[in-house]
């Protein structure tokens, strides 16, 4: 079945509309946001062992060099 010229734009259309609906509010912002938030509360759990442990100036080190904000937060786990 052929479709018309218009009849096609709407199809393109209406997978553009939903493509971008999903895009602004779909599953991969929502998993970004928890990625974000479970680093971040990773990092605190890392600091608050450390100030538990005696170990603050460690922990003030890796604040202020901003090491918890990287990927590689979990090399520093090991040694708790």
């Amino acid at each position: 079945m052929n479709l018309s010229e218009i009849a096609q734009f709407r199809q393109r259309q209406a997978a553009e509309e939903a493509s971008a609906q999903l895009g602004l509010g779909g599953l991969a912002i929502t998993a970004s946001h928890e990625a974000i938030l479970a680093r971040m509360e990773q990092g605190a759990r890392t600091l608050f062992q450390l100030f538990q442990q005696g170990r603050s100036e460690e922990a003030y080190a890796l604040w202020e060099a901003g090491i918890l904000e990287q990927r590689n937060t979990t090399n520093w786990e090991k040694h708790l």
